[in-house]
């Protein structure tokens, strides 16, 4: 969590939660069952798969990363780099690949020895080759998934704004992004209701206001009851906001010519209809929808 002040997190202390009150990350590892001596059959992954799934991902990084200074100033993904690696049954590393806006490649051993690779299905900061950068990790069982490129390029997209952009949000002693049991309904009606408001105000700009209120009516009633609940999500709903953002756009905004197209794909990333079960569950997306009132209220 370093590098430029960006112009991000100027913005964001006042940026999801002011827009509609006018005041105020990985994966367990997927367990690999096969026999590390399997005979070869069809569900065997070979490395001619795993530089597919590759590939799908350098693909995704090659559109639309070139573009992310457009999604919020100050974004620098054309100098990231992505090291991929491929874990085995018996937990050795049979390749690596390293993907950037430029070039994707595969890694000697001796290239990426000083890193330490995740678990498969989870992520970590890294610097390599003078950059900054991610590492991501997969196994044969997740390569069997055949849409799973695309949530790691989600990932390879989202947690970089941690990493890198969000020096700038102040350390709260008091977040806390765990749930109790058993679940109260009542803060998760209100947020469900904050959020289906903003959703409505995006979609009704001539009752925006309107809808804008009633927003900021149950936050100060969610607030107001639930003051232990606000104190330790609120810094959650900034930073996962943005990233949730940024990792929305990263999916169009290198195809996405016209606003039109931009406001069409930014509404098809809206989650509709969506039953949270946690507040930080819910930071990603409400977060999401007030940054984008926030665009329309002020670019």
């Amino acid at each position: 969590m370093r590098k430029p002040k960006a112009v991000l997190l100027t913005i964001s202390a006042l940026l999801i939660i002011s827009v509609f009150l006018m005041s105020a990350c990985g994966k367990k590892p997927v367990v690999n069952n096969e026999a590390s001596a399997a005979p070869i059959n069809q569900s065997v992954i070979t490395d001619k798969e795993f530089e597919a799934f590759a590939k799908k991902i350098q693909a995704e990084i090659a559109t639309h990363w070139p573009h992310m200074g457009k999604v919020w100033p100050g974004l620098d993904y054309d100098n990231l780099n992505v090291v991929l690696f491929k874990y085995e049954a018996d937990d050795s590393i049979s390749a690596a690949f390293l993907l950037n806006t430029k070039e994707m490649r595969s890694l000697a051993e001796k290239e990426y020895e000083s890193l330490n690779p995740p678990s498969p299905g989870g992520y970590e900061k890294i610097t390599f080759d003078g950059k900054n950068g991610i590492s991501l990790s997969v196994s044969n069982e997740i390569l069997k998934d055949k849409d799973s490129h695309a949530e790691y390029y989600r990932i390879a997209t989202h947690e970089p704004i941690h990493f890198f952009y969000q020096d700038e949000i102040a350390e709260n002693a008091e977040a806390d992004r765990s749930q109790a049991f058993p679940i109260d309904r009542t803060p998760r009606l209100y947020r469900s209701l904050i959020y289906n408001n903003l959703i409505l105000a995006y979609e009704n700009h001539d009752k925006e206001n309107t809808y804008l209120a009633h927003a900021k009516y149950w936050f100060n009633k969610w607030k107001t009851e639930f003051p232990e609940e606000y104190k330790a999500i609120k810094s959650t709903d900034i930073a996962e906001g943005i990233a949730r953002y940024a990792d929305n756009f990263g999916t169009f905004i290198g195809t996405a010519k016209t606003s039109e197209e931009l406001n069409k794909n930014a509404a098809l990333n809206i989650e509709r209809n969506r039953v949270f079960l946690s507040a930080d569950g819910e930071s990603y997306e409400i977060g999401y929808v007030a940054a984008l009132i926030l665009d329309r209220k002020n670019p």
